[in-house]
């Protein structure tokens, strides 16, 4: 004779299961993005590498079928040039916003004693007094002396 199922007790097993299973998601979740975290020195390069070739491909790939027979390597060489002028793109790029920021410093605008006031480096000021505008800063740091 068979024995009577329990529905109560199968469907209690059934909610510990989905529960459990809610758990584990959420760890394996927290574990890849701590693992993504702690990859990112190697990954962010190997996806940046990745979408660049995939964006230079066509480059390639029309450099080589317009090329004669015996210089195919040409594609190579312009997706190559490509890179290299996208790259150098971006430096100049870089060196517009380092010229924008530093013309933004008060060291242009001849406040260089304030500035090196803030960074407690009176000992540049006192030894060039001559450059410190600043009538206030030369009676405090001679005073020092």
């Amino acid at each position: 004779m068979e024995e009577p199922t329990h529905s109560a007790d199968t469907k209690g097993v059934a909610h510990w299961r989905a529960i459990l299973l809610g758990c584990v998601a959420v760890m394996a979740i927290i574990l890849v993005g701590w693992t993504l975290r702690a990859m990112a020195p190697v990954v962010v390069p190997v996806i940046f590498s990745v979408f660049l070739a995939l964006l230079v491909a066509p480059v390639d790939r029309w450099g080589t079928k317009r090329a004669p027979e015996k210089f195919r390597w040409l594609g190579h060489v312009a997706a190559m040039g490509t890179i290299f002028l996208a790259l150098l793109g971006f430096l100049a790029c870089i060196g517009i916003a380092a010229q924008q920021i530093v013309e933004r410093l008060p060291l242009g605008s001849g406040e260089e004693s304030t500035l090196l006031l803030s960074f407690n480096l009176e000992a540049l000021v006192v030894s060039r007094p001559d450059r410190c505008r600043n009538p206030c800063a030369n009676v405090a740091l001679t005073s020092q002396m």
